[in-house]
């Protein structure tokens, strides 16, 4: 059997054991914080390659439906154009995009709003962005619905921009666009955080070199069940390094930023880019946020996955 019939297999496998929890007669004892953990680990199983193939087979079979949702995801023979934003299989804005697929409603226009949050239109970021006290507001409601007689599970993909970053791609004629790009310092990461009853759960990877895997994020149990005061800690450092003001440097800010994100910035991550941030950045930092309310198992079942013969 090889990679693809495998991960298939075990997609599948998934599928069916979330499924005879919800057939059961017996309450449920299986959490959709947890399920979604098990589908993500599951799409990951056989690497970073073919679980971005899937979630790109599946952006495109959503994007495309027009009004109906596709409930199967086809592993193409051969990998389809990879997004710019997903050029590295494990990059952070993959990651991402693969644990929102799997935790979004059967819904077209809910993942085109998920796809606009891990990607903005760059002319139209200004209309997502939230103050990271907004962020925490919403968080705060999730949190309270997850505690309360509701049980809700809520999924927030999130998005740091480095408007720097933006702003100099935005505004500079290309290759020199592209030369920035590649060769300076920036802060931008996408994550996305699970709020559920038993406590939250962070899924990440970090763009290398210098980073990390998503494989590696989670040997290193980066995905286990953080308690509220883990999660207290998680967006009072969020808070500094989004309204920290001044060019990005060794300090506090960048502390904050590993204690996040496990990516130190100054002294181990791309140490082949300038210290500098990008030409003209002043270290301005804000935030694009999508919240997927009120998850459920059938939102992590919602796929049949097949292997294109």
């Amino acid at each position: 059997m090889d990679d693809r019939h495998a991960l298939v297999r075990q997609l599948n496998d998934v599928k069916n054991y979330i499924e005879q929890h919800m057939s059961s007669a017996k309450p449920v004892s299986l959490s959709p914080l947890r399920a979604l953990s098990m589908m993500v680990n599951a799409i990951n199983s056989q690497g970073g390659e073919l679980a971005i193939s899937f979630a790109d087979s599946a952006d495109i079979l959503i994007t495309h439906s027009r009004q109906q949702f596709p409930k199967d995801i086809i592993l193409p023979k051969t990998p389809g154009p990879r997004h710019a934003w997903a050029a590295c299989s494990d990059s952070c804005g993959a990651t991402a995009k693969i644990v929102a697929l799997l935790a979004c409603h059967t819904d077209r226009n809910d993942w085109l709003k998920v796809s606009q949050a891990i990607l903005p239109n760059m002319r139209e970021l200004a209309d997502w962005f939230i103050t990271s006290k907004e962020f925490l507001v919403q968080y705060e409601e999730a949190k309270q619905k997850a505690q309360g007689p509701e049980n809700q599970t809520t999924t927030f993909i999130v998005h740091l921009v480095d408007v720097g970053c933006w702003k100099a791609l935005l505004t500079l004629p290309y290759p020199r666009a592209h030369e920035v790009s590649e060769n300076y310092l920036s802060f931008e990461h996408e994550f996305v955080i699970g709020v559920g009853p038993e406590g939250c759960t962070v899924w990440q990877s970090f763009v290398n070199p210098g980073g990390y895997t998503f494989d590696q994020y989670r040997s290193a149990n980066g995905d286990r069940v953080r308690d509220w005061a883990q999660m207290d800690q998680f967006f009072e450092d969020l808070e500094y390094v989004v309204s920290a003001s001044g060019l990005w440097k060794e300090g506090e800010r960048n502390d904050n930023y590993e204690r996040l994100f496990g990516a130190d910035l100054q002294g181990g991550v791309r140490p082949h880019r300038p210290k500098g941030p990008y030409p003209n950045a002043n270290g301005e930092a804000k935030l694009a946020v999508h919240r997927i309310e009120d998850m459920k198992l059938d939102n992590i079942a919602k796929f049949e996955w097949k292997i294109e013969e």
